[in-house]
């Protein structure tokens, strides 16, 4: 089975490097890209488009990342409060007469 994916996994390698190649070459027209204060120099579209891309990607992975580390902060105070809790009610439970 691992072969099945090593061969679909280089399958996909090869149609991705196809199509970025071809978007290469349909691309090559220079444009300046302007923003609102700043004019970058020219380069060809598929420059933009990639440069574009990966920094969404990366945006993307940083707020992923602080998303996560946020949510495994609540957890873990949440499971110290459940120690904590669970301590208490043990306490409690030991002081109860007729136990």
């Amino acid at each position: 089975m691992s072969w099945f994916k090593r061969i679909v996994t280089f399958l996909i390698l090869i149609a991705i490097f196809y199509w970025g190649i071809l978007f290469r070459i349909e691309n090559l027209s220079q444009v300046p890209l302007s923003l609102v204060f700043v004019t970058l120099p020219e380069a060809s579209l598929s420059v933009w488009m990639v440069m574009a891309f990966a920094i969404g990607v990366i945006l993307s992975l940083l707020i992923s990342i602080l998303l996560t580390i946020k949510q495994k902060t609540q957890l873990l105070l949440a499971k110290r409060q459940l120690e904590q809790c669970q301590q208490q009610l043990a306490k409690l439970r030991a002081g109860l007469p007729g136990e």
